[in-house]
């Protein structure tokens, strides 16, 4: 009987033990299904945030490369505004010349400004020639005609206008070497010669007496030269660097002459003149016409004179403002309007370097005679009626050189390039 209600108290125990631990298994049944059901809560969580996280990285993606194309245009953008500038700048520029060769027109044809005085100036030339003609300097040719100032008053007709429409303008011509030479005597970086085989530029600098060029194959005058390579392949560039310096003042361009090898050892030989002409060492100067006419008269200037007479090429014989564009030689002769009375004629006036008296001697050093720091006037006269396509030069300066080498560079530039230019006339030799 003991034993049966120890077995009795201990079944009652274990029975109580095994209801606590079905009570702890359905607890922890319950616990482990609330932690299944939050994994899966988190794991739709992770999903979602991997969703979001794909998105938004392809959103970054999209927008970078959004931001690239923006950067690119934002470039082109900047480059085109930097385009626009330059571009505004130059017609800003290209405007202004307009309105200096309006202003040059108005003067030329008498328009605008009112007439061109007649007070002292024209009268200034038709006294001169008066008193050279009383001092025995006749002008000795044909062309009295002419201009205000060289005869027949019938023969003059009023100041052309601009209103045609086929009239020439300057360079409309063929590239041929002739018009080359001429072309670098008012430019200082084009092409001087080309042929089959061969192609000569030029680039130049001017600085007061000193030319620096930079081209292919060059001499002139008296010249510091880099060295030169020997042997050129086809489809080669060779550049020799020159440092070119007015010695003394000169009336013919120097020549260039180049000597070469052909891949058949054929000897070659070309010979051309080289466009370092006088004008690109003098610069403009402003005077008064109480000054020009001063100098225009003193005996020096009347000694020293060259003239001489040319036929107009085609492409000139239209607007007046072709003539003042090759005459002026890119500034270094400065134009004076209001001088001669007829609007149809230039008056012009440069000097040497910058203005300091030049006199040269042989050894190219100054000798201190010429005061007047080689100063030129010059007076173009474009011929009208029978004249019609005719021009005559007239240059006085301080120089007989100086006044020389103008007049042959203003004629050269007045006729057709590669015609026969007239020999010009000096006044001392009568």
């Amino acid at each position: 009987a003991p034993d049966l209600e120890a077995m009795e108290s201990r079944c009652s125990h274990l029975s109580q033990r095994l209801e606590a631990a079905e009570h702890e298994l359905r607890e922890e049944k319950e616990a482990g299904r609330a932690n299944k059901l939050k994994v899966e809560q988190l794991e739709l969580k992770l999903k979602d945030r991997e969703q979001l996280l794909g998105h938004a990285k392809d959103m970054w993606m999209k927008e970078n490369v959004r931001a690239s194309k923006l950067a690119d245009t934002l470039t082109a953008v900047e480059d085109k505004l930097a385009d626009q500038e330059k571009r505004l700048a130059e017609v800003s520029a290209r405007y202004a010349e307009a309105q200096q060769e309006v202003r040059q027109l108005q003067h030329l044809l008498g328009t605008g400004l009112g007439s061109i005085p007649a007070s002292g100036d024209g009268a200034g030339f038709e006294a001169d020639l008066r008193a050279d003609a009383r001092n025995g300097y006749s002008k000795g040719n044909d062309f009295s005609g002419l201009g205000s100032s060289f005869g027949d008053a019938q023969l003059i007709s009023p100041p052309r206008t601009v209103a045609s429409t086929t009239a020439h303008t300057p360079f409309a011509e063929s590239d041929t070497n002739a018009e080359r030479f001429r072309r670098l005597c008012l430019l200082n970086d084009a092409v001087l010669y080309e042929d089959e085989l061969l192609q000569v530029g030029l680039k130049a600098e001017y600085t007061d007496l000193k030319a620096k060029s930079q081209s292919s194959f060059e001499q002139a005058l008296r010249v510091v030269a880099s060295p030169l390579i020997q042997h050129l392949e086809a489809d080669e560039q060779v550049v020799q660097r020159l440092q070119v310096t007015l010695l003394e003042p000169f009336a013919e361009p120097p020549w260039l002459r180049l000597q070469f090898l052909l891949p058949d050892a054929s000897p070659r030989r070309i010979q051309l003149k080289f466009p370092i002409i006088l004008p690109k060492f003098m610069v403009g100067k402003d005077l008064s016409q109480q000054d020009f006419f001063r100098f225009w008269r003193q005996q020096n200037f009347i000694l020293s004179e060259v003239t001489s007479v040319v036929h107009l090429a085609e492409r000139l014989r239209g607007p007046l403002v072709n003539i003042a564009r090759c005459i002026v030689f890119g500034g270094a002769f400065r134009l004076h309007h209001g001088v001669d009375s007829n609007a149809d004629n230039f008056v012009l006036v440069s000097m040497l370097g910058d203005g300091a008296n030049h006199d040269f001697r042989g050894d190219g050093l100054p000798s201190g005679h010429d005061k007047d720091g080689g100063l030129s006037l010059m007076r173009v006269e474009v011929g009208s009626g029978r004249f019609t396509g005719k021009a005559r030069v007239v240059v006085r300066s301080s120089n007989h050189i100086v006044a020389k080498a103008l007049c042959d560079c203003l004629v050269t530039q007045l006729a057709e390039p590669g015609a026969s230019v007239p020999h010009a006339s000096t006044i001392s030799a009568r």
